[in-house]
């Protein structure tokens, strides 16, 4: 899954105040894993996903990513 993947999936699903959350996390999620040595796309996709289910239920993420 690309960033711009998971964008899709999850901008929908957050309000702005936790998109914008989201959009730190990745910027950090990003500078972090540079620093380290990890992938920085795995990352930023990691960090988008990681408040993917605050508002909704289990089997409705589930099917969402299975498509």
């Amino acid at each position: 899954m690309t960033c711009e993947e998971a964008k899709k999936i999850v901008k929908p699903r957050l309000s702005e105040k936790r998109w914008t959350h989201t959009k730190n996390v990745k910027k950090m999620a990003v500078k972090l894993a540079k620093q380290w040595g990890a992938d920085p796309e795995k990352a930023a996709v990691a960090a988008i996903l990681h408040d993917s289910a605050k508002r909704t239920t289990q089997i409705g993420v589930v099917a969402d990513f299975c498509r």
